[in-house]
């Protein structure tokens, strides 16, 4: 993959960083991945070291704008094929949960989510996927849906880590969110049983916790 170059790259990155969306729109690389199933993961590659590029140096408004371009584009797309594309979006998620909570800013992460195959198991399964998710929704004080992603989430990752993230601290104390980390252990198969499909989760007697 190494061996692909895109032309358009600096010029996307500029008008990025100028805030110019038009402009990076036009300089977007045109990859069929029927065509070239490598050039498009060099692609990807390509998106991602833009991203972290951008995210190091604490570029906020270009990272804003490169979510728009993202959001915006039908010339970068999801894949079943390869995970990056669905990385990416996780990654740009990352970033709008740590915003305000805007009807702006939800409108973007429902485009986004809309470029994903949403029933496919590596998006349901990707742990920061959710765990991005669970901290938007935390931010817009949504505790349904954000239990929703918490629980998801909570398949891969320990529970302290959402005792410690700050967005979740004004749920930290709540039945509904304290007592299923607490409580639950989930393997593989007891995680489908118990939280897949998510809405059962909230009929259960069982499970069933106050919102």
């Amino acid at each position: 993959m190494s061996g692909y170059t895109f032309d358009q790259i600096p010029q996307l990155k500029q008008a990025l960083l100028d805030e110019n969306l038009t402009i990076a729109l036009g300089n977007i690389p045109m990859v069929n991945i029927e065509d070239d199933e490598w050039e498009y993961l060099a692609l990807m590659q390509e998106y991602d070291a833009i991203f972290r590029e951008f995210y190091s140096a604490n570029k906020t408004t270009a990272l804003l704008c490169f979510i728009h371009l993202v959001a915006a584009s039908e010339h970068i797309y999801y894949t079943e094929d390869w995970p990056q594309f669905t990385d990416l979006i996780s990654n740009l998620l990352a970033v709008i949960s740590e915003q305000p909570y805007s009807k702006e800013n939800e409108l973007l992460v429902d485009t986004l989510l809309n470029k994903l195959d949403l029933k496919a198991r590596y998006v349901i399964l990707h742990g920061n996927l959710n765990y991005n998710l669970a901290c938007f929704f935390a931010n817009k004080q949504d505790t349904k849906t954000m239990m929703e992603y918490v629980l998801r989430a909570f398949f891969s990752f320990d529970k302290d880590k959402f005792f410690q993230e700050p967005c979740f601290q004004p749920y930290q104390d709540k039945p509904f969110f304290k007592q299923p980390l607490e409580k639950f252990n989930y393997s593989a198969a007891t995680w489908w049983t118990d939280i897949w499909p998510i809405n059962d989760w909230y009929t259960s007697k069982e499970h069933k916790y106050e919102l």
